[in-house]
């Protein structure tokens, strides 16, 4: 009788643990195919941005720089570098833009300058999207009790742009 009751005790303890290690799996699996799902977001934008940017360099020709840190990050294996080449085109841009800023000043230029500042702040609004959906994802991985569902299931770290 005693050991039966002991058996009971156990089944009952261990099916307490595997309910509760499948919700801490469920919760950071949601966290992190949510945030998978707005950095794919976020690079959907940068592809359209890429997109644009040809056009606007034969414009006005030049733009050996952007044009190279666009090509780096377009074929950049990971998102930290792809992030990293995507700052670096905006800089090269910024100075592309300044430096030919009469001839897209109207016409076509001014058109094509309008399409790329609205697709800036679309990526700044999925930049801020990411960041929110991973910094979520990050305090439940960094909880000390989600800490052996996270090696176990190796949740992997995220970053952060």
């Amino acid at each position: 009788m005693v050991a039966g009751i002991i058996i009971l005790c156990v089944v009952t303890l261990l099916f307490i643990a595997a309910f509760i290690t499948i919700r801490m799996f469920n919760k950071l699996s949601i966290r992190k195919i949510v945030s998978e799902g707005k950095y794919v977001n976020l690079d959907e934008a940068f592809i359209r941005r890429y997109e644009a940017l040809p056009e606007l360099l034969e414009l006005c020709g030049g733009g050996e720089a952007v044009s190279d840190e666009r090509e780096k990050a377009i074929h950049a294996e990971r998102a930290e570098e792809r992030v990293e080449h995507d700052k670096l085109m905006c800089e090269a841009l910024s100075a592309y833009r300044a430096e030919h800023a009469a001839e897209l000043s109207e016409g076509r230029g001014a058109e094509i300058c309008e399409k790329l500042d609205a697709l800036e702040a679309e990526i700044a609004e999925k930049y801020a999207d990411y960041n929110s959906a991973t910094e979520e994802y990050e305090r439940l991985r960094n909880k000390p009790v989600f800490k052996p569902v996270v090696k176990f299931f190796s949740f992997e770290e995220k970053p952060l742009f």
